[in-house]
């Protein structure tokens, strides 16, 4: 629930443990992929779940609540990162290459990165964690899309 306060609303606050963290990311990542159906009407191409990492700046902005007007910045910024990483050969470029859910987490961190709400010693830990962890985080994916399917159908 945010407060305002001003003008201002307050944003939402960061993930305080690497529980958390594992958990939002994993929100974040169900809440992009319910836009896999609708891909076609928005890009004139079906969206598959390797394109979703390109959702993670704006489920960043929706998640922190951040002005409208920064999306522009964060967006490129993110997806600058994203490219400029998965183009190096290296084995963490070919993790994100390989895996949707790994290209997401990185997308998702770097756009708190971008938005200045994660330092880079930060956004580096907790992806090391997601990269540590990642079956484990996508059973909670898996977890957070069932159950966003089920309230999509609940009455």
């Amino acid at each position: 629930m945010s407060r305002v306060v001003g003008r201002r609303e307050r944003r939402a606050s960061l993930p305080a443990s690497c529980d958390e963290w594992l958990d939002e990311i994993a929100r974040a990542y169900a809440a992009a992929a319910e836009a896999i159906p609708f891909g076609v009407f928005t890009t004139g191409a079906p969206l598959a779940e390797k394109d979703l990492f390109h959702l993670a700046p704006h489920i960043c902005l929706k998640f922190r609540r951040l002005p409208e007007a920064r999306r522009d910045q964060i967006v490129k910024g993110t997806l600058a990162s994203y490219v400029a990483t998965t183009s190096m050969r290296t084995a963490a470029a070919g993790v994100l290459r390989r895996s949707p859910l790994l290209a997401f987490a990185f997308c998702y961190l770097a756009a708190h990165f971008v938005a200045g709400l994660l330092d880079e010693e930060s956004a580096a830990r907790t992806m090391d964690l997601c990269l540590d962890n990642e079956k484990a985080l996508a059973r909670r994916a898996a977890t957070s899309r069932r159950m966003a399917t089920c309230a999509w159908r609940s009455p």
